[in-house]
């Protein structure tokens, strides 16, 4: 009983976490495709102030944020095997 209850939180936790993930990336990215000059491109672990465009800024924020929905996806699969 509670080992199935434990299975079951954490698939819902799997799922919201991948929602947000996906979320963020979908909201994200348009709003910081926008021209503003006044951004300085960093997250919270990491910062932006090589050379480059913004374009490619932005190509690395993506990939950071889909392999971290694809670790959560992954992990997701071995807890819940």
């Amino acid at each position: 009983m509670f080992d199935e209850q434990r299975h079951t939180g954490l698939q819902n936790a799997n799922a919201m976490t991948q929602v947000f993930r996906s979320a963020h990336r979908a909201r994200v990215m348009p709003y910081l495709a926008q021209p503003a000059p006044e951004r300085i491109m960093m997250t919270a672990g990491k910062s932006f102030h090589e050379t480059g465009n913004d374009a490619a800024h932005l190509k690395v924020l993506d990939n950071m944020l889909v392999s971290r929905l694809k670790d959560t996806i992954a992990m997701a699969s071995k807890l819940l095997a």
